[in-house]
């Protein structure tokens, strides 16, 4: 069972404690990253790997909660899905594994990781799963901020300069939206 984004405390109250996530480029709106938390994760830019570091350095990141879940092994199933996915339509993820590793915290040992990508390699995801899971982020209704939340985002993004690609993506993006919103009102 999945929800829309919204305030993570609240959430975790009715006990969707974890949820998937995805890390988007800030200059090119392409997501760049999928992972799998609890709390605050998706938002963190502490522990993470050094190709990571380096995209965000360069063009900056949104965070996006994608889904939420009951238990843990659905959050890092579902985180598993998506990467693959994600991988199949030529995105070019940093992830430094096929996800879904163990408990949270837990560091897996090279031959661990080894076995790990050995089970998952061949694994193929049709066409119609990729139409899928379009359709779906484009149904996903968009959060609702606080004016507390836009006051923070509108201090971040406060002389920020923006390429013209850049500017030109956003617009796309948000009358793509619009666009959809409305004719599912119709």
């Amino acid at each position: 069972m999945s929800y829309s984004m919204g305030d993570v405390d609240t959430k975790q109250s009715i006990s969707h404690a974890f949820y998937t996530y995805a890390h988007i480029n800030a200059t090119t709106n392409k997501i760049f990253y999928i992972g799998k938390g609890k709390k605050y994760r998706y938002s963190d830019s502490s522990k993470r790997s050094d190709h990571w570091k380096n995209v965000v350095n360069k063009y900056g990141f949104n965070a996006e909660i994608l889904a939420y879940w009951e238990t843990e092994q659905a959050a890092f199933d579902h985180e598993k899905l998506l990467i693959s996915c994600f991988k199949d339509m030529g995105y070019k993820l940093v992830n430094k594994t096929e996800g879904g590793e163990g408990p949270s915290g837990h560091i897996h040992t090279e031959e661990h990781k080894k076995l790990i990508s050995q089970k998952l390699k061949g694994k193929i995801v049709s066409q119609e799963t990729k139409e899928k899971l379009k359709i779906s982020a484009l149904k996903r209704p968009k959060r609702i901020l606080s004016e507390e939340t836009k006051n923070k985002i509108g201090l971040t993004n406060t002389g920020m300069k923006r390429s013209l690609e850049g500017r030109k993506n956003m617009s796309n993006s948000k009358k793509l939206y619009y666009s959809n919103l409305k004719k599912e009102q119709i």
